[in-house]
């Protein structure tokens, strides 16, 4: 099952692990620029999880998704946290949203009781550098703990807040004519309270006004398909949950039921979701030659994309064919819109009152700031000559050219183009590639040890015998490509599209493959031992002799796969799918399989042995006599209490009680 959008998927503390394992597999390096003529350098850092910030006179409040908020005073972060408020903190929960207007703070919240959740909006005072006099401005009960968005900006001189479905409504503002319409699933004024600007919004963490023009713009969030960029005018139908991404003809009609609100299609989609988030137009004679242009934050990949306005600043404009059609398709490439990447999940950017742009990372707790480059840039006209003499070569043409066997270790080589270059033995090792062309290239031998090669395509393409062990692959396209004896060997694959390639021989154990998407693949012979698959897609793929021993399984799809000759011996397989998937001679002993669903999976000599199942799902399944199950696959109360007499007694695996337990087993299953 693929992960949704942003938080939901996120459990904020159990996320530790997975950034953890970066630091581990890549030195820590600050993220990329793909303009040389500004640097990005750390602010504030040792945050933890923090969500919003907003700035007050020349300083800055941040708020941490505990319930913390946190001072940055004269560019120094204060020990002690201003104010703390008692916040869920699962799932969408806790401390989300900021707005200062003037010398009043405002802060959106959630708190819970039972099994329902409270979204709160204050206003405060700000009184000698602390937050006082807290005013109840708005509240909306009844939500599920996701879907809280919460989001402030200032709209025609009036707080303006967004808030999603909060994952349980259907009612008008998410276009069921028949249900009730309340304050969910909109964008509208708060403070002084007004009828909704917009509604059919699923979730949402970005709003900003186009300071040129006063227009709103907001970003959302989609399910499987389609995160959304959206011109907000008045009385907008965005609409969920009829549809998210462009809508079709049919779907337009059904829109118009709900007369109060029009229906108009997204500014710009991704079709595979990144998790976009903050919004921001660029408005500082810092960054002149981008006054045209908005920024958009994303927390799957970490990148940080730049759209060009068009004329009347009503929509974008692309030099990218593939993008005029105002969707990313999986397939298309996106270079022409990343203006940065090695951000650890983008939750906010805004611009200082020094006319600087600074951008919140959640996963490191760090907020970076851009600032223009004082160093003299130089404008390489052959690149090649440079090679040897400069360690930066950024934003480098080397397509079709002869690079074999060069040493480029160690280098910055980001943002460059080695399409139809020949890289036979060529040394990568500690080189930074983020966001590289390697398209049509011939990559064998190749070593790209220990890089950075985030957000690079390597796509169509043909790797042989190429070590990419202890990279940075972070949202790295290799899409439609043929990899043999290749070593992915404790990278970090997250968010990578793996789709529709043919995999031999190669090595991805210790790898984090967090979100990566492997569907409709040819994989054999080859090692994912002690590798997180969590949110991975594996379904409609051909696996022969793959190892997964050891791996996690978390919410991973694996659904209608054919599976021969595998082995998951002691896998965790948390709310993962393997439906109506073939599994031939696969090996599943000792492994914990939690809230797993096998509806209609063909087993065929496969072993279950010492599983004990917890809440899976086994129906229609179909068994061969020769598979080996020695644990009940029932749910009911019977099975699960032999489950546990099998564990603690060990009676399943004695061979002088094997006539007893088969009996006791053909009862519960």
């Amino acid at each position: 099952m693929k992960k949704e959008i942003f938080l939901i998927v996120l459990i904020f503390f159990a996320m530790n692990e997975v950034f953890a394992q970066e630091e581990e597999n890549v030195e820590s390096s600050l993220p990329i620029l793909k303009d040389s003529n500004y640097i990005i350098e750390k602010f504030v850092s040792d945050l933890y999880f923090p969500t919003t910030f907003d700035f007050i006179h020349e300083d800055m409040i941040i708020l941490e998704k505990n319930g913390d908020v946190r001072f940055v005073k004269n560019g120094n972060l204060l020990n002690e946290p201003i104010l703390r408020i008692e916040v869920p903190t699962s799932l969408e929960d806790g401390l989300l949203g900021i707005l200062v207007k003037n010398e009043q703070v405002y802060l959106h919240y959630t708190t819970s009781e039972s099994d329902t959740n409270t979204n709160w909006f204050y206003k405060y005072d700000w009184e000698n550098e602390n937050l006082v006099n807290p005013e109840l401005i708005k509240k909306i009960p009844g939500g599920s703990f996701e879907h809280n968005s919460g989001v402030m900006t200032l709209f025609e001189k009036q707080v303006v807040m967004v808030i999603g479905d909060l994952g349980n409504r259907e009612g008008v503002t998410q276009n069921f004519m028949e249900g009730e319409f309340d304050h969910t699933s909109v964008i509208m004024p708060i403070d002084p309270e007004q009828p909704p600007i917009a509604i059919g919004i699923r979730n949402s963490f970005g709003l900003d006004v186009d300071p040129k023009t006063g227009f709103l713009w907001d970003t959302e969030n989609g399910p499987e398909s389609f995160d959304e960029i959206n011109l907000i005018h008045p009385k907008f139908n965005s609409g969920w949950k009829l549809v998210q991404g462009p809508a079709s003809n049919e779907q337009k009609e059904e829109l118009k039921k709900n007369m109060d609100y029009n229906y108009s299609d997204p500014k710009f989609s991704w079709e595979r979701p990144v998790g976009v988030t903050s919004i921001h137009f660029i408005d500082s004679s810092y960054f002149s030659q981008y006054l045209n242009s908005v920024l958009i934050g994303s927390f799957h990949n970490g990148n940080l994309y730049k759209f060009n306005l068009n004329f009347e600043r009503d929509g974008f404009t692309f030099e990218n064919s593939e993008l005029v059609d105002l969707v990313l398709n999986i397939s298309d490439d996106d270079s022409e819109i990343i203006f940065g990447t090695g951000f650890r999940g983008i939750t906010d950017i805004k611009q200082g009152p020094d006319g600087l742009i600074y951008i919140l990372s959640i996963g490191d707790g760090t907020v970076y700031r851009i600032i223009p480059n004082t160093f003299e840039n130089f404008d390489f006209s052959n690149c090649k000559q440079y090679l040897g003499i400069n360690e930066s070569l950024k934003n480098c043409d080397f397509s079709g050219m002869d690079l074999s066997g060069m040493d480029l270790s160690g280098m910055d080589l980001s943002f460059s183009n080695f399409e139809n270059s020949n890289l036979t033995n060529t040394n990568f090792a500690n080189t930074i590639v983020a966001n590289s062309n390697f398209r049509n290239s011939i990559m064998e031998n190749t070593n790209f040890k220990n890089s950075n090669l985030e957000s690079s395509f390597l796509d169509n393409m043909s790797i042989i015998s190429t070590n990419f062990s202890e990279s940075n692959l972070i949202n790295t396209n290799f899409a439609n490509s043929s990899i043999y004896n290749s070593n992915f060997n404790k990278t970090d694959m997250q968010a990578s599209l793996v789709i529709n390639s043919s995999i031999h021989n190669s090595d991805f154990s210790n790898s984090n493959l967090y979100d990566s998407d492997f569907s409709n693949s040819y994989i054999e012979n080859t090692n994912f031992s002690s590798t997180i698959l969590d949110y991975v897609i594996l379904n409609n793929i051909e696996a022969k002799n793959i190892i997964f021993e050891n791996a996690r399984l978390w919410k991973t799809n694996l659904d209608k796969s054919n599976f021969e000759n595998s082995n998951f011996k002691n896998s965790d397989n948390y709310r993962s799918t393997y439906l109506e998937t073939k599994l031939k001679n696969a090996n599943f002993e000792n492994s914990r399989l939690s809230h797993t669903n096998f509806s209609d999976a063909k087993f065929s000599e496969v072993n279950l042995s010492n599983i004990y199942p917890i809440s899976s799902n086994f129906k229609n399944a179909d068994f061969d006599n020769s598979s080996k199950i020695n644990t009940c696959l029932e749910d009911d109360l019977f099975s699960k209490i032999l489950n546990r007499v099998f564990r603690i007694t060990g009676i399943n695996t004695s061979e002088s009680m094997q006539p007893l337990t088969d009996s006791l087993l053909e009862i519960c299953n």
